[in-house]
């Protein structure tokens, strides 16, 4: 595949989402029916999705067990272009949907043959039915004139001012990318951002910039129902905390990160990208949980919800300190496993059955009595035992109890928090 096949592929899908959008006025059509891939369509439906301008490999791993997949902007500066196979784990196992930033010329070609195959979001289909949404539904936008006029007289300061200040260009170029299409309300910003060219005033571009993107990621939130993972500190910059930051906070990246440092169940480099995934992927449903009782109890409508937090996340830690050390934890533990590894073995159920049993718990028929011969016999001599049949079925019956149920059985027998359990058995998870 080279440049020519993605630049035939480009005018194609420009030319399917016009016809597309011009059809659109004859009927009220869902957004997510101008997207090419099935597999992007059934995503945005479910709605809340994270969303983070960006590859960063230290907070990607943070966020996966926030949502069925993560949307991420990848500009042609990402490592992941220049390095796909940082991409791939996630690709592989349907955690992330990559969103052009730009046209397909500006990416190198391995980084767009690594692509294909895999759902993804082309430039022409974000920032197209992106505009298209917002024009649909609001009728408040800025005169093209007024926008042209004031971006001519950007150009021309930026140019007297590139060779003292480097990098200036991108900084205003990205401003009026990220507003497109400019509504009404867009005005005042840019008349500062202009203001700040004359005046040279470099922290004004800045503040201006860093705007442009809290809007256009709270802008795609809105079009497409994500959730944009937006940085408490760079709410700064509005020099305001919004009245909805209570629930705000469940979804910005400081919180979420700090959670699952707090929780030591972020990724620790020390162990395989893509043994974590496989880990936290199948207990994404736990995490939540988890997340959701801590922030709760944190009461988030409160001004000292972040330090709540950090007391939320100490009491979880210390519960499950206590579950580790418990000696009834550790026979538990030790039983349940080796039913597990054993499960074609009656005598590994019949050992798990009365050790459970001493505990009260009772689900199956099984007494003490019953195993402590054989028992004896099995740990002590290894002897091999003839097992019937019908008792290796007893046994399989027995593990297929005892997997789904574990935490819940756990969490009865020591009278402790399940979410405690969980968090207690993913750190195990992650540490072997």
């Amino acid at each position: 595949m080279d440049k020519v096949f993605f630049t035939k592929l480009e005018t194609s899908e420009r030319a399917r989402l016009k016809k597309a959008f011009r059809d659109a006025s004859k009927e009220d059509l869902h957004i997510t029916t101008f997207f090419k891939s099935d597999d992007v369509r059934k995503t945005l439906e479910k709605g809340s999705q994270p969303f983070i301008v960006g590859f960063n490999e230290d907070i990607l791993p943070n966020i996966i067990p926030f949502g069925d997949r993560v949307l991420i902007e990848v500009c042609p500066k990402c490592r992941c272009v220049k390095h796909p196979n940082l991409l791939k784990p996630y690709l592989e196992r349907q955690l992330v949907i990559p969103v052009f930033a730009c046209s397909y010329t500006f990416y190198p070609s391995e980084f767009l043959e690594s692509i294909q195959g895999y759902p993804y979001i082309s430039y022409p289909e974000f920032c197209g039915i992106r505009n298209f949404a917002i024009r649909r539904s609001i009728t408040q936008l800025l005169s093209i004139t007024k926008v042209d006029a004031i971006k001519k007289r950007c150009q021309k300061l930026v140019k007297r001012l590139s060779q003292t200040y480097k990098g200036i260009f991108d900084r205003v170029d990205t401003v009026f990318y990220n507003l497109e299409p400019f509504l009404s309300s867009d005005l005042q910003v840019l008349l500062d951002l202009m203001t700040s060219l004359e005046k040279k005033n470099i922290k004004g571009i800045d503040r201006i910039f860093h705007i442009s993107h809290i809007v256009s990621a709270f802008r795609n939130g809105q079009v497409f129902s994500l959730i944009p993972q937006i940085e408490i500190t760079q709410l700064d910059c509005l020099d305001l905390i919004p009245p909805e930051f209570g629930e705000l906070a469940f979804n910005v990246l400081d919180v979420k990160d700090s959670i699952m440092k707090g929780l030591k169940i972020s990724y620790d480099a020390s162990i395989p990208l893509e043994t974590y995934l496989d880990i936290i992927s199948e207990r994404k449903s736990a995490i939540r949980e988890i997340v959701k009782k801590i922030i709760t109890e944190a009461k988030p409508e409160k001004e000292t919800f972040l330090s709540n937090l950090r007391t939320e996340i100490e009491r979880i830690n210390q519960e499950v300190e206590s579950i580790k050390s418990s000696k009834k934890r550790i026979i538990f533990d030790f039983s349940t496993n080796f039913a597990l590894q054993n499960k074609g073995s009656i005598v590994a159920g019949l050992i798990t059955a009365a050790s459970l049993g001493t505990m009260g718990l009772g689900f199956i028929g099984c007494g003490a009595g019953l195993v402590s011969g054989i028992a004896t016999k099995v740990l002590s001599k290894k002897a091999d035992i003839s097992i019937p049949e019908e008792a290796k079925t007893i046994g399989k019956q027995l593990s297929t109890y005892i997997k789904p149920n574990y935490e819940k059985l756990m969490a009865k027998a020591l009278s402790s928090n399940i979410q405690a359990i969980q968090l207690w058995h993913i750190r195990k998870r992650l540490t072997r």
